[in-house]
Order: structure tokens, then sequence, then C-alpha cells
């Protein structure tokens, strides 16, 4: 689910399937095609590329919005 679209930055959460993650996180992919997978609600990078401020400043902005995303599809694990 596309939860958040800027210029070039676009902010994803997906439903666990198969084996849970068991940790709450989002994907955040920039229009030159980079993906960094971003841990709720703590922000630390777990998987990709560092963000650029701007991107950064847009999660915790939306930190809220994206948390009640996850726990809309993803209720057995919450943020």
């Amino acid at each position: 689910m596309r939860v958040i679209v800027l210029e070039n930055i676009s902010v994803y959460v997906y439903r666990e399937i198969g084996e849970r993650h068991k940790m709450p996180h989002c994907h955040v992919r920039t229009s030159i095609g980079e993906e960094t997978v971003v841990a709720l609600p703590t922000m630390e990078i777990i998987v990709g590329a560092d963000l650029s401020r701007e991107a950064m400043d847009m999660l915790i902005g939306n930190l809220e919005q994206i948390c009640d995303a996850w726990d809309h599809i993803n209720p057995e694990v919450r943020t």
C-alpha cells in the first residue's frame, strides 16, 4: 500500500504474509530506483542507503499516518 508520495519519494507498507518480520517497517523508494527499509517507529534504517534530510523529515512528519497504515494491514504486529 502506498502511503505517501512526494515529488521523488514514495513510502509503502505491505501486509506481512508467511513468516512474520515481527518488526513494523516501511519501504522508502526514490524516483531513481533506490529503496530503503526503515523500522517503525524508531526510524532506524534496516536495509538500504541513507535517506536524504528531505526524506527523513517527510517520514518523521508523517510517522503517525505511516504507523496507522501498518497497523491497519498488519493488526497482529503492532507498532
